[in-house]
């Protein structure tokens, strides 16, 4: 087809994106409904999926900006579900396949999607041939969970992280040593 189809989840949503070529635009928006409308969720590949995020969650583990991003959403977002954005192993052992199948049927649903189509397109045509080859995705509206604001901070304080803890992923360092230009302490306001 000339195209690339990716899916991401995200903690609010769920995006698929990709790119093609125009003149496949109609097969590739037939593959997208299969994959919105048929998501069959097989055990084996589930099982493997979870074994392999256990082993990612032991080298996230080792990664010193994963560990100061999940320290420093612990402090801006208490008692929120954004505190909690990384699975761990209990949770990945509270998960099952049923679980992942039932919430991808009650939540990816067309009402309140977006779609967005840039390049060599007519709105009215793709417009027809959207509703033609992604008029079988049916579904209610997802449920709309809506968590909370977190409460604001009582008082202000001011962490230091060391370089090789920085809060943006991918600050330079090697195995724990500073790089050129990571000569001083991080402060974060907090």
């Amino acid at each position: 087809l000339g195209s690339r189809f990716d899916a991401q989840d995200q903690p609010d949503y769920l995006l698929f994106h990709g790119s093609l070529l125009a003149e496949s635009s109609e097969r590739y928006f037939a593959r997208m409904a299969d994959v919105l409308t048929q998501a069959s969720f097989p055990g084996a590949e589930f099982d493997l999926w979870a074994k392999n995020m256990r082993e990612e969650l032991k080298i996230r583990r080792a990664d010193p900006g994963f560990l100061a991003e999940e320290r420093l959403d612990k402090r801006l977002f208490p008692g929120h579900p954004y505190e909690n954005l990384s699975p761990t192993n209990a949770s990945l052992d509270a998960m099952n396949r049923d679980a992942v199948a039932d919430f991808y049927r009650r939540c990816c649903a067309p009402q309140g999607a977006v779609m967005v189509l840039v390049g060599d397109v007519k709105a009215a045509a793709a417009r027809k041939m959207l509703d033609r080859v992604l008029g079988r995705w049916g579904g209610g509206a997802p449920e709309q969970a809506v968590a909370p604001m977190p409460p604001a901070p009582r008082t202000r304080s001011t962490t230091y992280l060391p370089p090789t803890m920085s809060p943006v992923r991918g600050t330079p360092s090697v195995n724990g040593s500073r790089l050129p230009g990571d000569e001083c302490r991080l402060p974060v306001m907090l």
